[in-house]
């Protein structure tokens, strides 16, 4: 996305320029939020040689094949009906209007790299789906603004109405979600993983 961006504002003379900035921004960024890759390398490699052994006897979620079916199912039961099938719109739009819509290219792209490496993974851990979701959530967004601005044969007030519902529609769901999430709330994940190591 970062390139992208970079070869659309400056063509390559830009990501020349600026690129191997931008590569050490994100390798230091990396670096502070992993300090143990520096402090401790034996330990972090020992951790992520662990993780790898207990994916392989099929903990952690992993089933053995992708888990891109199950991604794309809880990433769609986490943005709902409504705006999972205007993300989808959104993601057209980008493709068709690319150079109207400045920006939403390089945000899409970022969507997909999280979204890739989770689909291709045998790990089922919907909290990669972090970084996919405020993209999604963008491309609905922007497919219910195109929607909007083309019922041009509704008068003011209508449109209000249809936007109204389409809100609605979208915020509901979610809203029904995240407070059967609060209830669930004391069997959590974290809570799980201590009785299971208990």
């Amino acid at each position: 996305p970062l390139a992208w961006t970079l070869i659309r504002a400056h063509d390559k003379c830009g990501l020349l320029r600026a690129g191997p900035l931008a590569l050490l921004a994100t390798g230091l960024t990396f670096l502070a939020s992993s300090p143990f890759v520096v402090l401790d390398r034996a330990h972090f490699l020992r951790d992520i040689g662990f993780d790898r052994v207990l994916a392989s006897e099929g903990l952690l979620g992993a089933s053995g094949a992708a888990s891109g079916w199950h991604t794309l199912g809880a990433l769609g039961r986490d943005l709902a009906p409504v705006a999972a099938i205007l993300a989808i719109f959104g993601l057209g739009l980008v493709l068709w209007r690319d150079r109207r819509l400045p920006g939403a290219a390089a945000m899409t792209m970022a969507g997909l790299a999280f979204l890739a490496p989770a689909m291709f993974s045998p790990l089922r851990f919907e909290r990669y789906l972090l970084g996919v979701i405020p993209a999604a959530a963008l491309l609905a967004g922007l497919a219910a603004s195109f929607v909007l601005t083309r019922l041009t044969r509704f008068t003011g007030r209508a449109r209000g109405m249809v936007g109204a519902t389409l809100a609605l529609a979208i915020a509901l769901p979610a809203l029904a979600s995240a407070l059967a999430m609060a209830v669930d709330s004391p069997v959590s994940t974290q809570r799980q993983s201590l009785e299971w190591c208990a």
